[in-house]
Formats: C-alpha cells, sequence, structure tokens
C-alpha cells in the first residue's frame, strides 16, 4: 500500500512538473507572439514610410529637372543680352 501512495505521489509530482513546464513554455510562445506581432507593425511603419520618402524624391527630381530648364532658359536669355 504505501509503495502505491509512493508511486502515486511520485505521478502527481510528475504531472505538476510537466503542467509547469507546458505553462512556462506557453508563456513564452504568447511573448514571442506579442514580439513578433511588434515587429510586424514596426516592418508596416517603416514600409509605409519608405514608400513615402520614394514618393518625395520622385517630386523632387520633378522638381529639380523644371528649375534646371528654367535656369538653362533664364541663362539663355542672359547670353542673348
Amino acid at each position: 500500500m504505501r509503495e502505491a501512495e509512493a508511486r502515486l505521489t511520485a505521478l502527481r509530482q510528475h504531472l505538476e512538473e510537466k503542467q509547469r513546464r507546458e505553462s512556462e513554455s506557453e508563456e513564452q510562445c504568447a511573448g514571442q507572439a506579442q514580439k513578433l506581432t511588434d515587429l510586424e507593425e514596426q516592418v508596416s511603419r517603416l514600409s509605409s514610410s519608405l514608400v513615402a520618402e520614394q514618393t518625395r524624391i520622385a517630386e523632387l527630381e520633378t522638381e529639380k529637372k523644371t528649375l534646371q530648364a528654367d535656369l538653362a532658359r533664364i541663362m539663355g536669355n542672359l547670353t542673348r543680352w
């Protein structure tokens, strides 16, 4: 009888340890999932920012071409005088 009780106690301890490890593992997974979500949000923000910056660069390049054409026209006018 004592042997059965000792075995039962050992099995309960083993079960408790297994449940504790499982709980820790679930907590770690939840933490990793949150980190992944945070990183995905950061990537999304950076991607949006990159698109906006590329658009601005294209606008500036267009403006530069316009200004260069204006300057060339002004310089042409000056050389005629």
